[in-house]
């Protein structure tokens, strides 16, 4: 019988995705070596606290910070040619060793909240065509953007599978993005071809699909069925989407860096009016107001452990207006100031 210790394995996990969006994003010239390396540095200190939230609230911030920083959302396209599927942990595993398209479309939709649990692919097949599909939570106005790039990147790496594992010049028959056209597409003509639509009603790819059959190689199913039951497992341990109180804490953490949101934004982002929504997270036992305060606790406390961010920087991703305000929340939970604890675990 196989040991799991027996193939190494990198991660499957948010750290996964966040580590190879700051190898891309190098790699095209949108952070520079010293920028990528903190990054990375920084990753790699806080994986052993287990901060999935944390590495999906940093990504955001990542993502936030390249759009500003490089004229908009289209930043997604170029950081997805240059993507390197081999650092997307487990996944990138299993489907470095599935022989067909589709099968590797089926494994990325199948396995895709290893990578993100914030997020949702879906695959939809008819006789002609293959849609692909992403979702992502609703947050506010100040991260749409940022969400925008993540779905192009997302969408991007989706239709690149023809050329970096088939070596096949197969792009999509159209692409779909529900966000606002942008200025710069010579990076998404050159991953999704020349019929591109903006403002969609959802954002999907659609590729011919009997285009896509042709394309197969080979592969080892043994260890196929191997790599799939080790993500089948993985997959088991992740919590369930579940309650109202689940997605609002989801909600919090994407949305905290620089100002967080309002009661009537998290309501809003459930599809609900805020006197529905009260008494929704009445009935399960909790308030708005007490998951924010825990989200805000839990990132917290992980952020001062991690060592790997200074104080302004833990105050920008909770949300808090100024430093005064985050020191005086951190007293009130951890009953220290939070500049005493990183002197603590630094010594």
């Amino acid at each position: 019988m196989h040991n799991r210790a027996a193939i190494p394995l990198s991660s499957a996990s948010s750290l996964s995705l966040l580590e190879m969006t700051i190898d891309a994003a190098r790699k095209a010239s949108l952070l520079d070596a010293d920028e990528a390396r903190k990054l990375s540095l920084g990753l790699h200190r806080s994986e052993r606290f287990g901060n999935e939230h944390v590495a999906e609230a940093a990504l955001l911030d990542l993502w936030k910070q390249l759009e500003q920083r490089h004229g908009g959302p289209e930043v997604g396209a170029l950081v997805a040619l240059n993507a390197d599927f081999s650092k997307l942990g487990l996944l990138g595993n299993v489907i470095s060793q599935a022989t067909a398209a589709e099968e590797i479309y089926a494994r990325i939709v199948r396995f895709h909240r290893l990578l993100n649990q914030n997020t949702t692919l879906d695959l939809k097949a008819t006789p002609s065509r293959i849609l692909l599909f992403y979702h992502h939570p609703r947050v506010t106005t100040a991260h749409h953007a940022a969400l925008n790039a993540g779905m192009i990147c997302s969408l991007g790496l989706l239709a690149l599978v023809p050329r970096r594992f088939f070596d096949a010049p197969l792009v999509p028959e159209a692409a779909y993005f529900a966000c606002p056209p942008t200025t710069n597409r010579h990076a998404l003509h050159d991953i999704f071809g020349p019929t591109l639509h903006f403002s969609a009603e959802t954002s999907h790819i659609a590729f011919n699909r009997v285009a896509l059959r042709q394309l197969h190689r080979a592969g080892q199913p043994h260890i196929l069925g191997y790599l799939e039951r080790l993500a089948e497992a993985d997959l088991e341990q992740l919590p369930a989407r579940g309650t109202l109180a689940d997605q609002t804490r989801q909600f919090i953490g994407q949305s905290l860096a620089g100002g967080a949101p309002s009661h009537a934004e998290a309501a809003r982002s459930m599809g609900m009016s805020i006197r529905t929504f009260q008494r929704s997270l009445s009935r399960e036992g909790t308030t708005y107001s007490r998951l924010l305060q825990e989200t805000r606790r839990e990132l917290a406390e992980r952020l001062l452990g991690s060592g790997s961010y200074s104080l302004s920087q833990i105050t920008y991703l909770l949300g808090y207006a100024d430093q005064a305000a985050f020191s005086h929340a951190a007293r009130r939970w951890f009953k220290k100031a939070p500049r005493a604890m990183k002197a603590a675990r630094r010594s």
